[in-house]
């Protein structure tokens, strides 16, 4: 009997070993897909700040940061192609707005916490006022090289004014490349 109760126990422990390292597996995935989730968040958030900024910025014609455009600005504003200094790696950086290009604090991209991604602003047509409806002005995109193999990705968001001369963006952020 005792041999009976010492081959349930030892099958008991195995189980139980079996149950933990399974349940470890699981936490271990969802912990990696937790920081993939992250990682993807800091660029889709910061696209879309620079595309509210720069629609702030085209429909005013003055800087975000300096408030409401005085009566007769100048309107339909676009900046110039613009990249942030530190190239993306697998740690984190701080974006210094003092040794950046002035088109980003123009619409007023100034960020307070590091972050992985290098930024950049292509502008079709340069910095310039009075830009016509219906024309492409924009591409913004986040580029990341979170393994560190030299390889980046991209995440990036277009937008153009429309026929009533907004600034509008496209659905969706595109993602291609590994990161």
């Amino acid at each position: 009997m005792a041999t009976r109760s010492t081959r349930q126990s030892w099958i008991e422990a195995g189980l139980a070993l079996w149950l933990i390292a399974g349940l470890g597996g699981l936490l271990v995935v969802g912990m990696v897909r937790y920081i993939r989730l992250s990682h993807g968040n800091e660029p889709t958030t910061n696209l879309r700040n620079l595309y509210q900024g720069a629609a702030a910025y085209y429909a005013t014609g003055a800087s975000t940061r300096a408030g409401h455009a005085p009566a007769g600005a100048p309107r339909a504003c676009t900046v110039a192609s613009a990249i942030t200094l530190d190239a993306p790696s697998s740690t984190k950086h701080v974006i210094v707005a003092a040794r950046e290009s002035s088109s980003f604090t123009s619409i007023g991209f100034v960020l307070g916490d590091p972050v992985y991604y290098q930024y950049v602003i292509e502008s079709s047509r340069g910095a310039a006022c009075g830009q016509p409806p219906s024309t492409s002005l924009y591409r913004f995109e986040a580029r990341g090289d979170l393994d560190g193999d030299g390889e980046q990705g991209r995440y990036a968001l277009t937008a153009s004014s429309d026929e009533a001369n907004v600034l509008v963006r496209t659905p969706g952020i595109s993602h291609e490349g590994d990161e």
